[in-house]
């Protein structure tokens, strides 16, 4: 993954998620993050971190569910 160069972000930690309502679960808990939404999850690959930016992803487990 490339990284660029440091940005002015005051945000240590990105969440990406390609859910609307994840971010808006985050926003209503009052999470005071940079929030990265995408409605088709491979096009999440593309985000490009700064350095030393802390990446959290928020995403669904459907797999292991549908084995319960």
């Amino acid at each position: 993954m490339h990284i660029k160069e440091q940005r002015q972000y005051d945000y240590d930690v990105t969440i990406l998620s390609a859910e609307g309502k994840t971010i808006s679960s985050f926003q209503e808990a009052g999470i005071d993050s940079r929030m990265v939404y995408s409605s088709n999850v491979n096009n999440l690959k593309y985000y490009q971190p700064f350095q030393g930016e802390k990446i959290l992803i928020a995403a669904n487990n459907d797999k292991q569910k549908k084995n319960m």
